[in-house]
């Protein structure tokens, strides 16, 4: 580009030493804030990539200042540090600008002498104005300064956002994305003055001269690039998708203790020296995190230890749990849908209300788990343990239930309906008035069990009905089904018209299962023999012992002394041991 070298009385008087010496002290300050600048980038950028989905996950957690030897919030840290590396951007521009003023007088000043760059101070940016006329350093100058001055800043920008991403905070995340936004503006308006501003660059309107506005092209395209990364991929995911594979965007924390307070050594003998074990030692000293309200969608938490954590109304949909120590913790009206919690230790777990549709619970240990009124609509429990667990009220419609241990659980007015029990252990399970229109019952150990008005159908007793067929039949015309097969067995007990009804209704059926479910269907409504299995549960396993009688303490306080008197005669070790636990029943009670 060739240089407009304007008359002016003031270029022609401008006195030589004086303006060197502006010259050599403003490349100096310049030349110095660039590199002031580009060190706090770079200390930015690292404690940003030393910062860990550990910490970002841990409540209060807080990031280590290299060099400084100091830790602040984590989440003060994601908030200053944008607004920080704005501040020095714009500083950095608005001195660039005044430099580039000067290096234009002294241009002027020198135009029609040879040696120019005698006098002139050694800076990328001057150089870059006295090779004007030549087209490859002059790109290679323009690259270089692009890099430093536009470039850098807001790639830390945009490494900030993008490492902060994880936490899945909405608000934080759209103020970086305004941030970079604004700093994107701020290069458009900057640029074009710095590396094209003039002498006579006195007004505002100069600025946005479209000729000036549009020569750096290179940066235009950068800008709009990066605005679409900004705005359409740093996003947090609602759901699976190949950009998890591109882009760091949810937690990934495997095979991690995630405690606020782990166990000393000293209470760890002192517990084997009473001949407990380290597990009991841990999980009764141990503090758990507190990841309430938390939004933790797809995290990777599998083979964690999460003991005790509480995490209350937590978003945990689609997250990885497998393996995962959550014993004790608390899920209340957690969102566990299509979760994986695949032989995850859920012992002792409070899920009250929490969601657990389509989760994948295979081999999980719900032992005396607290699940009432949960959504686990088509969740897979195979081979799962949930003995002594509280399913009251739950929604189980299309579970996956077959091999699952439900010795003494609480089942009582719960929704199975269409739910696969094939194998499963229901003894001395409450069923009674539980929907189990439609399960699948085959080779069920019910003995025990109480089913006082449990409402079943013929398609619960015969594996080979049990496919594709009939569930399509249903769905697709269940209304005529219903009038047609299914019945409440609690109303055809009352009629006394059982064998009639096999033969009329069931009688493509395989009758041998019929009569074997419905022997176990009236032998099952003695409450005496329920109780009385009960008692045998409880004096088997203490953890199943702490749920069958948090259960009766509710709904059945004669049950429950009845099975206290029980133990305290025939099983007084395993009584003793529960002790602790049964204050805290008689006190929610």
């Amino acid at each position: 580009m060739k240089l407009t070298i304007p008359e002016s009385p003031e270029s022609k008087n401008e006195d030589k030493e004086i303006l060197n010496a502006q010259i050599d002290k403003s490349s100096s300050y310049n030349r110095n804030l660039l590199m002031l600048t580009l060190s706090i980038l770079a200390y930015v950028f690292t404690v940003c990539t030393s910062t860990t989905d550990v910490q970002l996950l841990m409540p209060g957690g807080t990031v280590k200042l290299p060099v400084l030897t100091t830790e602040i919030p984590l989440l003060l840290f994601f908030k200053i540090a944008p607004i920080l590396i704005f501040i020095l951007h714009l500083n950095l521009f608005i001195n660039i600008y005044f430099h580039s003023r000067k290096v234009a007088r002294w241009v002027i000043y020198n135009a029609n002498k040879e040696s120019k760059d005698v006098f002139l101070p050694p800076f990328i940016f001057n150089y870059r104005r006295l090779h004007a006329g030549k087209k490859i350093s002059i790109y290679l100058l323009d690259l270089i300064i692009w890099i430093l001055y536009c470039m850098s800043p807001v790639v830390v920008l945009v490494w900030i956002a993008s490492r902060f991403l994880p936490y899945h905070d909405n608000a934080i995340t759209i103020f970086h994305k305004v941030v970079i936004t604004i700093d994107l503006c701020l290069i458009l308006i900057f640029w074009p003055i710095a590396l094209y501003s003039r002498i006579e660059d006195d007004s505002v309107k100069r600025f946005l001269l479209i000729r000036d506005f549009f020569k750096p092209y290179m940066n235009i395209v950068f800008q709009i690039i990066l605005c679409f990364f900004v705005w359409f991929l740093i996003i947090i995911p609602e759901t699976r998708s190949t950009l998890d594979s591109l882009m760091h965007r949810n937690l990934d924390v495997i095979d991690k203790v995630l405690l606020n307070k782990t166990v000393s050594d000293v209470i760890i003998q002192r517990y084997l020296a009473m001949g407990k074990t380290k597990k009991e030692a841990g999980f009764d000293y141990a503090e758990g995190l507190d990841l309430r309200n938390r939004d933790l969608r797809f995290a990777d938490l599998s083979f964690s230890t999460l003991m005790k954590a509480r995490l209350t109304n937590t978003n945990l949909q689609g997250a990885n749990l497998s393996f995962a120590n959550l014993q004790g913790a608390n899920l209340y009206s957690a969102n566990l849908q299509d979760t994986d919690l695949t032989t995850a230790n859920l012992q002792g777990a409070y899920l009250y209300t929490a969601n657990l549709q389509n989760a994948a619970l295979y081999s999980a240990n719900l032992k005396s788990d607290d699940l009432s009124s949960a959504n686990l609509q088509g969740t897979d429990l195979s081979n799962s343990n949930l003995q002594g667990a509280n399913l009251h009220l739950t929604n189980l419609q299309g579970a996956f239930l077959s091999y699952a241990n439900f010795q003494g659980a609480d089942l009582s007015f719960a929704n199975l309906r269409r739910t696969d029990f094939a194998s499963a252990n229901l003894q001395g399970a409450d069923l009674s008035s539980a929907n189990l229109q439609g399960t699948y019952l085959n080779d069920v150990k019910i003995e025990g069990a109480y089913i006082d008005g449990a409402k079943f159908d013929c398609f619960s007793f015969d594996r080979n009905l049990l496919n594709d067929n009939v569930y399509k039949d249903i769905e697709i015309d269940e209304t005529v089904k219903r009038e047609q097969y299914l019945e409440d067995f609690e109303k055809i007990l009352i009629k006394g018209a059982l064998e009639k009804y096999i033969r009329e209704k069931c009688g493509n059926f395989n009758k041998a299962s019929v009569m074997k479910m419905l022997d176990a269907v009236n032998k099952n409504k003695v409450l005496e023999e329920f109780t009385e299995v009960r008692k045998q549960l409880a004096c088997e396993d203490s953890d199943v012992a702490k749920g069958i009688l948090r259960q009766h303490k509710y709904r059945d306080l004669e049950i429950g002394d009845e099975i206290r008197k029980h133990m305290q005669v025939t099983c007084k070790d395993i009584y003793e041991k529960i002790k602790p636990y049964l204050v805290e029943i008689d006190k929610m009670s």
